[in-house]
């Protein structure tokens, strides 16, 4: 019995993180809803994400937990957008990275 009520959690956690998290899933289609906005964009590519990733977390206290091999910080404007990735990546974490710049924190 406690088999399948952990099961059925982590069946129905996985489902409801899929319906709150669609921006993650590289095929499914949604509204971005930003119109017309201009955004000057840098993408930086660099050996070690994870390290330029922490530093930039600490130079501008966003206090970021996890380490993460791409990363995205703007103006607090949102008109400049600077993108951290590994020089090997995929379209999925460009396209992930360019879209918090243009959402802003979407997660």
């Amino acid at each position: 019995m406690k088999r399948l009520l952990a099961a059925l959690l982590l069946v129905s956690h996985s489902s409801m993180a899929q319906q709150f998290y669609p921006h993650d899933n590289p095929t499914r289609p949604f509204d971005v809803g930003v119109k017309q906005r201009k955004i000057d964009l840098t993408v930086i590519t660099v050996e070690d994400p994870i390290k330029a990733c922490k530093e930039v977390s600490n130079r501008f206290n966003f206090g970021w937990t996890a380490l993460s091999n791409s990363c995205a910080y703007w103006t607090t404007d949102f008109k400049e957008c600077t993108v951290i990735l590994p020089k090997n990546t995929t379209m999925h974490l460009i396209g992930h990275e360019v879209l918090h710049c243009m959402l802003g924190r979407w997660h």
